[in-house]
């Protein structure tokens, strides 16, 4: 079995998700397993293939308890299907940057 070294290291991450093919495919919910700065996995019961564009949205609360809605561009790049729901990893178009994405940077280096 062949190992693949991941360049961003993951870490546990839970919150609501809406996940959208583009350009402008229907509107999935998901929930987040984990975060690293390249990329999320995720559950959904929508069905996403390999090498599809999509659209993630985050919603979390910030330092101060605050609502915020943050939406990155990703594409899937792994599946695995369940009965319950579907595994998906995505890879982000680029890595989460705080100039680009602060306050999902900002949460992501707090945990």
């Amino acid at each position: 079995m062949q190992t693949t070294t991941r360049r961003y290291e993951r870490v546990s991450f839970l919150c609501k998700l809406e996940i959208q093919p583009l350009p402008a495919g229907p509107v999935l919910s998901a929930r987040s397993l984990d975060l690293s700065l390249g990329g999320v996995g995720l559950l959904t019961k929508g069905v996403l293939p390999v090498g599809e564009l999509i659209s993630v949205s985050f919603f979390f609360k910030d330092s101060k308890q605050k609502d915020v809605v943050d939406s990155v561009m990703g594409k899937v790049v792994y599946v695995a299907a369940d009965t319950e729901a579907n595994r998906i990893g995505v890879e982000f178009v680029e890595p989460l940057r705080e100039e680009t994405h602060p306050q999902l940077s900002r949460k992501l280096m707090s945990l």
